[in-house]
């Protein structure tokens, strides 16, 4: 049954396909009488990569020379000229006298990049394909100075250094001694600084060897502390010569103090209030905080009766500052001196 309605079903088709058969034969004939030609050579394969010819073809030569040759030298022998003309990019090698030459240049600008070994590259333009000689100047590539060829840095030198205690009856604090150059001779870094450790500087001694000479800024700093001179206890400058040190060892008198004080606020000592001792360059700055200008030396608490002392804090220009919550920042300079007495320090409520 099923073969009866697929022979059913193809019957019309195959009726309409033989009439319209028979009526394009009829009006042309020539389709089925007509031989067709075939090439007697094959055909050759279309080129996907054939390029358009330019329109409005040009050319354009010139040479390529050092920029530090003199006038009328030889050209760089083999170096290489690239020409953009829109998204085109020719290239040309110039020959032994260094001249190069594009031809089928289309018109409009032009730029061009020139490259030789040993040299700078170098670009050119925009320029016309009108101008007929192009000049590409290119510069050396200097070459850095190698340890071979570099100028010899002058022989190391030695520096000693004596830490003393301006006050023998005191116990000296821990430092350590800092040779910081600040002018050297020849070619060396600056600001690099040498350090030494002593855990008792009691006539102390230090030695710090192989120092590019020149000039150094030499200072003891409370020990771990940072190497700034603002912290420093004592401080020299010495010229350090090459070979062995020829003069007397330098040295450092250690000058330090105690900051002390008493804490109050309503007539009551304030326990536990927060101190903390700073050296500044210039004017101070106003409020709270520690900014770039400041360095911190020390800091402590009162006791229960509001006193405190810090201890070990370099002679010289110091500010003094007491912080407690719910009163009013508290902040005094003062110059440390042996002759330096207490201080008395009287919060006020904060609004």
């Amino acid at each position: 049954m099923l073969a009866f309605l697929v022979k059913l079903l193809l019957l019309p088709i195959a009726i309409v396909g033989g009439f319209l058969l028979a009526t394009v034969v009829s009006r042309h004939p020539q389709v089925l009488s007509s031989p067709i030609d075939l090439p007697s050579e094959p055909i050759p394969p279309r080129r996907s990569d054939a390029i358009a010819p330019l329109v409005g073809a040009g050319s354009l030569q010139g040479i390529v020379v050092s920029a530090e040759a003199p006038a009328g030298s030889p050209g760089l022998a083999a170096a290489v000229v690239r020409a953009t003309v829109g998204l085109r990019n020719l290239e040309a090698v110039a020959n032994e006298f260094g001249r190069f030459q594009f031809s089928e240049l289309p018109d409009g600008p032009i730029t061009l990049t020139a490259k030789a070994e040993g040299f700078r590259p170098a670009l050119v333009g925009p320029v016309e394909s009108s101008a007929k000689e192009i000049t590409i100047k290119l510069s050396p590539i200097r070459r850095l100075k190698t340890e071979g060829d570099s100028i010899a840095p002058p022989a190391p030198g030695e520096l000693t250094v004596l830490v003393l205690s301006e006050d023998p009856l005191r116990p000296p604090p821990r430092v350590t001694v800092v040779a910081l150059p600040t002018q050297l001779q020849g070619p060396g870094p600056l600001g690099i600084p040498r350090t030494a450790a002593i855990e008792d500087p009691r006539d102390a001694r230090v030695s710090f060897t192989a120092l590019p000479p020149g000039r150094y800024r030499v200072f003891a700093v409370p020990l771990g502390g940072s190497p700034d001179p603002r912290l420093a206890y004592a401080e020299a400058t010495v010229d350090v010569v090459t070979g062995p040190p020829v003069a007397a060892p330098v040295e450092l008198k250690l000058r330090w103090g105690s900051v002390t004080g008493v804490v109050t606020a309503d007539g009551k000592p304030v326990a536990r209030a927060f101190v903390q001792v700073l050296k500044r360059t210039g004017e101070p700055p106003k409020g709270r905080g520690v900014e770039p200008s400041e360095v911190v030396v020390r800091r402590g608490l009162t006791d229960a009766d509001g006193r405190f002392s810090i201890p070990e804090v370099p002679f010289g220009a110091t500010t003094v500052e007491v912080l407690v919550a719910g009163r009013r920042p508290w902040s005094s300079n003062v110059v440390l001196t042996a002759e330096s007495g207490a201080i008395t320090v009287v919060l006020e409520p904060s609004k």
